[in-house]
Formats: C-alpha cells, structure tokens, sequence
C-alpha cells in the first residue's frame, strides 16, 4: 500500500502545482491599454472574505495537528475545501477546483482509512496549503480579468446608450477596409435640431430621448450590422456587406421614417428628423477617415433635401465648403453690421390702406451682395444662430419701424422654446415703450408640432401681454383642425404656394377658397402671401379676403425707402 500512498500524493502534488500556474496562464494576458488604463490588481469583497475564513481553518487544522490530535486534523481538513470551492467558483475555474478537490480527497480518505504515516500527513498539509494559495491567486486574476474586460468594454463602447463609440467604428471601418472584394457603407446620421430638446426639457430627458433612438435605429437593422455612436447627436451604421445601393438607399429612408414617429420621454411628446449621409466603399479603396468624411460630407448635404438622405459624390466637397464658409461668415455678421432689416407692406382689400409690416432680416454680404434668406436662415437654425439672429431683429424692430400699422415678426422654434423668452419680450416692450398691440408674431405650423401644449403657453402668455398671433403658411404643415382649434390664434396667413395657380388652377382656386371659408367660420382674419397679380388680387377681394401681402404691392425694403401701393377701397 506505500507504493499506492506515494502515487496519490505525488498526483496531488501535480495537480496542485497544475492549479497554481494555470490561473496566472490564463489571467495574465498581455494589457494592450496605456498604463493608466490599467485596473487595479484587488479582490472582490467576496474574495476577501473567503480567503480570511480560508485561512482560519488552515491555521486551526495546523495547531491541531502539531498540538492536539492528528485524527482531529483529518476532520477539520475537509472544511478547508468549503472557502476553496466557493473562491475558484467565483473566479471561473470549477474544473481546475474540481480535480484539486478529487486527488487531495482520494488522499485524505485513503490516508484516514488506513496509514498513519506522519510524513504523509504534513505532504497532505502542504498541499493544502498550496492548493488554498494557488485558487486565491485564481480568485484575484479572476477579478483583474473582469475589471480589464470591463474597462475595455468603456474603451470601445458608448457609456450612455452602451452602443460601439467613436473608436470602435473607426477600428471597424479599418478592418474592412483591409479586407479584399468586399464592398460595404457607411450611414452617418445626425438629429436635427436635437439642441433643442436640451435646451427645452432638459439633459435628462435628451439622455433618454437617445436611449431610444438607439433602439429604433437597431430595430431596423440587420444580424450582421453595426451602429454606433458617434458623439452627440450622431449615430452611423456600418453595413458590412452590400449587394446594391438601392438596398443601402431603402435602408435610409427606412431609419428616416422609423425616427420621424413622435415619441413620449418623461411625459413629454418629442417629434425630430434626422438628415443621413450615406458613403460606400471596396475592401482596400479606403480608409477609415476617408468613409467617415464623405459619410459627413453627404449628411450635411441631407439636411437641405427632401428626401432627408443622400448618397456621396465627388462634386458635394465644393458645396459643402462653401457652406462652411457661409456658416463662418453668418456668424461674424453681427459685428461686421452686415445685417439690416427690411419692411414689406401688408395691404387692407377693404380700405386699400396699409394695414401693416413683415419685419424681414437681411444680410448685405458687402462685395456678395444680398445673401438669399433660404441659404442663410437654415444653417443659422441649424447652428442655433437663428435665437441670437431673432432677438436682434425684435429689439431692431422695436426701436425703429414704420409708424402705421402692425409689425409682423417672425419667431424661431428656439425663440418660441426658450424658457425666459415671454419676460424678455415684456422687458423690451417696457425699454422701447412699444405698444403690445401693434405686435404680431408669426409661427408656423410645424413649429407648433414640435411640443405643442407648452408652445401654446407661450402663445397665450404672448397674447395676454396684448399682441396677437398669425399661423404662418397655413395649410402647408401638420396642423389638424382639431389643433387650430386649441391654438390662441387671430390671423391665418395663407402661404404663397397655394396662389401660385390662381385663379386658373382649380386645385388652388379650391384650396384658397376653403381656408378663407374657415377663417371666416371661426373668425380669424386672413392675410394672403405671394401676391404677384392683378388677377390674384381679384380674387381674393371677391372671395372676402381682408389682407394681402407681396411684390405686388411692395417688396422687402430698408425703412426709409419702404413704399406702398395704394388701392381704391371696393
């Protein structure tokens, strides 16, 4: 039976020694981080704990058996294994623990049933001993391992929405494009106006809002492809394999609509587009940087589409760079006093006498010339230029306007959501001792949409200072009948597409005959846009419009050359 004896110790021996080296083996891989990155090198609590129970037994088992009585030792050796089990279960290496467990037991069985050798005794002593030490060690490179997949799961993942960030996607538009044969693309999207829900209802709640377009965005997508977020208000999906760009194309216009559906945060009901750029590539033709910035590039060409997604090409460099410098130029504007304000006569059918004025903003580009406002007035919106560009033209109009009639002033949506916007208003009116009731402020359908009981607040707050409120390009938005019931409106401006055709087009005849029939119905008055005609202007008298507006009577001009047509009261 020595012979016997000997192997089973000497396995318990190999196999404890297999058990000390195998957790630093397999825990100890190489940390491709900067140092700092590096996690602490601790156990958990539970580790802890279990090595300090761990080693009061040892210690116990080690004065009974030099002090009192080795059979007494055989017995507290087995409570050894309990802390031992439970630590390498919780480090992940049972099939380690299990056959460390397996010999020493054989061992101790066999040495109990019949051998009372001392020498063998003290091995089997040792061994535990080792054995203890050796799954502590697994228990704290188990938890350095978890730490290190953790932290890297950070490196490469967004802390917010817990999507791929910025460096996984550049690590993954790398990696295809070292492949061969393969063509892939690149969705780039980004969140118009997403500043605004910021600034409206707070971070918390534009924190949630991205949560769950995170969630739509992946719900549209394949097994195999990867969305990411890029930073902000940016996400890009990275479609590995493409067979055809129509596919590519279906898939964008696809994201557009699935983020366009309103959405409840926090009790609020948020609606927002996205403009996404799309550019595709072969394995090997591009870089990563290079996917990445016609991506952008194409994006910001989407924001001016209707489609509201467009696929690169080479000549959109040239148009992009011009608008950045556009961007650059309208944000010197100011200073450079490049900005003016124009009036343009809103004219009564009844009395033939001007009514009123539009308050419009110019910029004179110096050498440029006029820039057109449909170039300037949505990058300024999109760059959150148009809330200073607003309020200067308010406190531009309200010290210095026509003397007859009412003044028209355009909001933004940022004006319209700003939360001390209302008191700014008071305050100006108070400084300029300008009556509230020459004032009229024009919104537009799809600004009311944007969150629409607080804008009505708003509206009413504005209205009870004493001014009234116009529904801008009336018919052209999202605009219910039900709302414009609920909306404090006065005066419903008929927007000039809808005249473009009259009176011979029918559509339009019909059009512009039914909203006059409406306003009349829930007493608003009426302006109608776009005047260009004689014709037009027949028309309107004889369908009981009370007020017109356009060249035909008068274009957008500085203060002191505005003129107006005079027409004979019917």
């Amino acid at each position: 039976g020595l012979w016997l004896e000997n192997v089973l110790a000497f396995w318990a021996g190999e196999a404890t020694g297999i058990a000390m080296l195998a957790p630093l083996i397999l825990t100890r891989q190489p940390w491709r981080g900067t140092a700092s990155e590096r996690p602490p090198e601790e156990m958990s609590r539970g580790a802890k704990l279990a090595s300090a129970i761990g080693l009061g037994l040892i210690l116990l088992s080690a004065w009974f058996a030099y002090g009192v009585s080795l059979s007494l030792t055989l017995d507290i050796s087995y409570l050894v294994f309990v802390p031992l089990i439970w630590i390498a279960t919780q480090g992940g290496f049972r099939r380690t623990t299990t056959a460390v467990f397996a010999l020493n037991l054989a061992v101790l069985i066999f040495v109990q049933t019949g051998l009372t050798n001392p020498q063998v005794i003290a091995l089997q002593f040792n061994l535990m001993t080792v054995s203890y030490v050796s799954l502590l060690l697994a228990s704290v490179f188990s938890a350095y391992r978890r730490n290190r997949d953790r932290l890297r799961h950070s490196v490469y993942h967004d802390r917010l929405t817990d999507l791929p960030n910025r460096t996984r996607l550049m690590e993954l538009l790398n990696e295809l494009g070292k492949q061969r044969s393969q063509r892939y693309a690149l969705l780039f999207i980004n969140l118009d106006r997403f500043k605004l829900i910021n600034d409206t209802y707070g971070q918390n709640v534009g924190d949630a809002f991205l949560i769950l377009v995170g969630r739509r965005l992946q719900s549209c997508l394949g097994e195999h492809d990867v969305l990411a977020r890029h930073g902000g208000d940016e996400f890009a999906v990275v479609l590995p394999e493409i067979t055809s760009v129509k596919g590519v194309m279906a898939l964008a216009e696809q994201l557009v609509e699935k983020l366009e559906q309103s959405v409840q945060v926090s009790g609020y009901e948020i609606t927002i587009r996205a403009s996404i750029g799309i550019a595709t590539a072969r394995a090997g033709d591009a870089d990563a940087l290079d996917i990445l910035q016609k991506a952008d590039t194409a994006m910001r060409e989407a924001k001016t589409s209707t489609a509201h997604y467009v696929l690169f090409d080479t000549t959109m460099k040239e148009r992009v760079r011009a608008r950045v410098d556009l961007e650059r130029d309208l944000k010197l504007a100011r200073s450079r006093d490049e900005l003016e304000v124009h009036f343009q006569p809103i004219v009564s059918l009844t009395t033939g006498q001007t009514t009123g004025h539009e308050a419009l903003m110019r910029w004179n580009k110096g050498s440029s010339g006029y820039i057109p406002p449909l170039s300037f007035i949505p990058i300024a919106e999109e760059t959150g230029l148009i809330h200073e560009l607003s309020a200067w033209l308010m406190a531009q109009v309200l010290r210095s306007s026509p003397p007859e009639g009412y003044i028209a002033i355009n909001l933004s949506v940022q004006q319209l959501q700003h939360v001390g916007f209302v008191k700014q208003v008071k305050q100006l009116l108070t400084e300029t001792d300008f009556p509230a009731e020459r004032l009229v402020f024009e919104v537009t359908e799809s600004m009311m949409m944007v969150d629409l009981n607080a804008n009505i607040a708003v509206l009413e707050a504005l209205a009870g200072l004493g001014s009234k409120i116009a529904l801008d390009d009336f018919g052209t938005g999202y605009a219910s009948l039900s709302y414009l019931k609920r909306l404090p409106v006065h005066i419903l401006k008929i927007d000039r597409s809808f005249l473009q055709g009259v009176p011979e087009d029918s559509e339009d005849v019909f059009l512009v005959r039914t909203i006059l029939s409406l306003a009349q119905s829930l007493n608003l008055g009426v302006v109608a846009e776009g005047v260009e005609s004689e014709a037009q202007e027949a028309f309107l008298r004889e369908h009981g419009c009370q007020q017109v507006q356009g060249f035909l009577y008068g274009r957008p001009l500085p203060l002191g050359q505005v003129k107006v047509k005079t027409l004979e009261s019917s």
